[in-house]
């Protein structure tokens, strides 16, 4: 179970660092294709649909996502735990930034993304370590 974790730690990752670093022409052109495609129309004025085409949500949840898997690994998540995961994740949604502004055709460096990412870490980091300390879960689980 637990190489099933790390792997899909691994895949999150990834994932997110390709969603990151696609040049914006790419981006523009994959959603006009999805755009053309033959759909049920969506309420535009429901919270959820507006909740999902809000590019600042998707920040806060690929960063979500890749702390709570983060704060997983651990057989037994503490503070230090999620204190290394807090600066550790922050560095690399940082340096994803960096990489946009500077190395990504279309793309730029955003402050607001960074505290959309930050966000996302740090709820992600709090609702495990509240879970699983208060719950009392643990990782009790072997390969």
């Amino acid at each position: 179970m637990r190489i099933l974790i790390y792997i899909l730690f691994a895949v999150a990752l990834v994932a997110t660092t390709v969603v990151l670093l696609t040049p914006a022409e790419s981006v523009r052109h994959s959603s006009a294709s999805v755009r053309r495609q033959p759909t049920v129309k969506a309420q535009r004025n429901t919270i959820i649909y507006k909740a999902i085409n809000d590019g600042d949500n998707w920040h806060i949840f690929w960063f979500f996502v890749l702390a709570g898997m983060a704060m997983l690994l651990p057989a037994s998540p503490s503070l230090r735990t999620g204190i290394i995961v807090l600066v550790a994740l922050n560095a690399y949604s940082l340096s994803t930034e960096v990489i946009q502004g500077t190395l990504i055709p279309g793309r730029s460096f955003e402050w607001p993304d960074l505290g959309m990412n930050a966000l996302g870490i740090v709820v992600g980091v709090t609702i495990v370590l509240a879970i699983r300390k208060g719950k009392g879960l643990t990782a009790d689980y072997t390969d």
